[in-house]
């Protein structure tokens, strides 16, 4: 966790907010910066599960261990052109940044005891092979005997996969979903509720086949409606908060809403909430480069694009 990686005209940089409640899932920054004095072309798959990013988690007891995405994606690379440094810092087009959940992986829930944890990341792609800083992150103690008695319900396989898989209505994780539906009851617009109820929100929001008797069947119609009303909570968290360690997470939900209001026959809510993100990131000095591919959101066709696939340009 503190050999220095090797250099090359890209930074990688993990960052995040320093404290997280007992059992919230775990978000990361991860950003890529380009230093040299001309363009460079990078892959933008950042999330492990692409197979570009390799992580490794300190726990607080000093062992450190590899987090293992439970999926791999396969695919083409996204192609992004970061910009020379010089005279790039201003509007941003310089650098690249996407929101990563390490919640769970192979080995299970990577933050699930109180204390210090420190985080390290290599990103290798052709040509480019940069390891990150090392963070330091906490992860608190309960601070309720309602959390307390709730941790053995929330870590679970079900609620870890659920949270993996950016929902599920699969009835192997029906357990899963009923947990995070509760955790999203009990801690309603503190940041466990609002993350578990996201997952749910994924889960419900979306067409969901399984495979029975050889043959795909629709086992859960979207249910946009619902969807929005349990994401309607932490929508309003995000817009009253004010630190920068949440403008990923709050442009990431309106671009769930915007699908789900797309899919309501509401293209005017979604057009409403892209524009008051657009001008609350703005109050909060996000960059020109950012304000302008937030404003691309606003939905111009009936079908909106999918939340599963990565994004191709740099947000931050």
């Amino acid at each position: 966790m503190t050999v220095s990686g090797p250099g090359s005209d890209v930074e990688l940089t993990l960052s995040a907010k320093s404290h997280f409640d007992y059992m919230e899932p775990v978000s990361i920054e991860f950003r890529l910066r380009n230093t040299s004095d001309v363009p460079v072309v990078v892959d933008g798959r950042l999330d492990p599960r692409f197979g570009n990013t390799t992580v490794y988690v300190q726990k607080p007891d000093g062992t450190v261990v590899l987090h293992e995405s439970v999926v791999c994606f396969y695919g083409l690379p996204e192609p992004v052109t970061l910009e020379p440094a010089a005279g790039a810092t201003s509007d941003g087009s310089d650098r690249y940044s996407q929101l990563v959940q390490l919640a769970f992986g192979v080995q299970g829930f990577a933050f699930d005891e109180p204390g210090q944890y420190l985080v390290r990341a290599i990103y290798s792609t052709e040509g480019i092979v940069q390891a990150s800083n090392t963070l330091p992150l906490r992860v608190g103690f309960p601070v309720t005997r309602e959390e307390d008695r709730f941790a053995p319900e929330f870590f679970t396989r079900e609620v870890g996969l659920t949270l993996a898989f950016e929902g599920s209505m699969s009835p192997h994780l029906s357990k899963g979903l009923d947990a995070l539906t509760e955790a999203a009851e009990r801690f309603s617009g503190e940041p466990l509720g609002v993350k578990a109820a996201t997952a749910v929100a994924q889960s419900v929001g979306d067409d969901f086949y399984r495979r029975k008797e050889d043959k795909m069947v629709k086992h859960h119609s979207a249910d946009p409606e619902r969807a929005l009303a349990l994401t309607d909570a932490g929508l309003a968290s995000y817009q009253k908060g004010s630190g920068a360690a949440n403008n990923l997470a709050y442009r990431k939900l309106v671009e769930l809403r915007t699908e789900l209001h797309v899919k309501a026959d509401n293209t005017a809510a979604a057009k409403s909430e892209v524009e008051t993100l657009a001008k609350d990131l703005g109050s909060r000095g996000v960059n020109p480069t950012v304000l302008a591919q937030v404003k691309e959101l606003i939905p111009s066709t009936p079908a909106a694009r999918s939340r599963r696939s990565a994004p191709r340009k740099p947000a931050k």
